[in-house]
């Protein structure tokens, strides 16, 4: 479990740290405070052998395309390659911080090979064989320097940008080539983003949760959502999709159906059980569902957390979140950490609140920044 963790050089971040981390931590803050930047980063923390990663981060941003000369410079602060982003964090494991380092490399050319596979289906009938070899320029990448809690280094590279197909239909295509360290120990760490759900992922996480006998849990914790779902499976018609079964209708209707808030639940579910024994990142929690459920869901979900030993990141900028959580966490205020976010002299800074200053903001929504700013002046 992670204890403190500090970013340096990380998209929003100039230099940032946060301590006494918690079982379950809530980060709040305005709007583009950067929560779901921290969550990015821990999520690159996590993986520090997934050079890929930093991309599939961008895309989640929506830039679908990157700049081959400037490959991955939104992950740097202010956009400075020269500069390496430093991520580092202490816990329970003992022994030295994990720590990554990532810097933007220089130019290299790489030979790619591609299959019928990876080509659009409009460009196959151009090729007389399955093999076909291309000359690819990567004019950038990134490197992975993780230093592990023994001392031991891993170095894992990657390139990206796009492959040109030398005047075949499409003529570019966007690739990534990496070279991954193989580590040891590899942390567990699921990001649920606010903005798509994965239903491909969420599939096959549900297949694992059927085979390891949890189905009548998913549908009895489904049921804080809506109490007529009796059911839930995976039927292949039209398409493979979650269906749900309710108890004043006379067939399974498409989860879809059920509104968003049933999805998320579920999607939120079955991360818990893939982050087993790891970490599970949430961004913006409570989206999606109605306040008069939040305290209920945050019961279960820290009961979850504990009985799967997963830790819980989540965001937040809601106060129906917040007081939900503060009598959520009543009496297990030692395994809850609050965090607020925050712009101080144009530089982004993290505040760890006591548990009983959380509450008598929340109880008297008093805005979190100034009561810690004036508490102590008062005193």
């Amino acid at each position: 479990m992670y204890t403190s963790y500090s970013v340096e050089n990380f998209r929003c971040f100039k230099n940032l740290k946060i301590e006494n981390l918690a079982a379950f931590n809530l980060i709040s803050g305005k709007n583009n405070s950067g929560k779901t930047s921290l969550l990015e980063s821990l999520w690159l923390h996590c993986y520090p052998n997934d050079p890929e990663l930093g991309w599939r981060v961008a895309k989640f941003r929506g830039v679908a395309k990157q700049d081959g000369r400037n490959f991955l410079a939104d992950l740097f602060y202010d956009f400075e390659l020269q500069k390496e982003i430093s991520l580092s964090a202490e816990g329970s494991w003992g022994g030295k911080p994990r720590k990554l380092t990532i810097k933007s490399s220089p130019p290299e050319e790489v030979r790619l090979t591609l299959t019928d596979n990876d080509l659009d289906e409009s460009s196959l009938s151009q090729f007389d064989s399955r093999w076909t070899e291309f000359s690819s320029i990567y004019r950038s990448g990134i490197v992975l320097n993780y230093t592990d809690e023994s001392g031991k280094y891993y170095e894992s590279r990657g390139f990206g940008g796009l492959v040109d197909l030398e005047g075949y239909a499409p003529r570019k295509k966007e690739g990534f080539l990496s070279d991954s360290a193989d580590l040891p120990n590899h942390p567990t760490c699921v990001f649920l983003n606010s903005r798509k759900q994965n239903i491909r992922e969420d599939m096959k996480r549900f297949s694992k949760v059927l085979l390891d006998g949890h189905q009548d849990e998913v549908v009895k914790s489904l049921q804080m959502i809506d109490k007529r779902i009796r059911n839930i499976d995976i039927l292949s018609v039209p398409t493979f999709m979650f269906y749900v079964r309710v108890s004043d209708l006379t067939r399974p209707i498409p989860i879809s159906f059920m509104g968003e808030g049933t999805k998320r639940f579920l999607s939120i579910y079955l991360a818990f059980h893939e982050a087993r024994n790891g970490v599970l990142l949430i961004d913006e929690f409570e989206n999606c569902f109605h306040h008069s459920v939040l305290k209920k869901m945050l019961k279960y979900f820290y009961e979850l957390s504990q009985r799967l030993n997963v830790q819980v990141f989540a965001t937040t900028h809601s106060l129906d979140m917040l007081k939900a959580a503060n009598e959520a966490f009543l009496h297990h205020s030692d395994e809850f950490s609050f965090y607020r976010l925050g712009w101080k002299e144009g530089v982004l800074t993290a505040t760890n609140y006591p548990f009983y200053l959380f509450q008598y903001t929340v109880e008297n929504e008093v805005e979190i920044r100034w009561w810690i700013e004036n508490y102590f002046q008062l005193k």
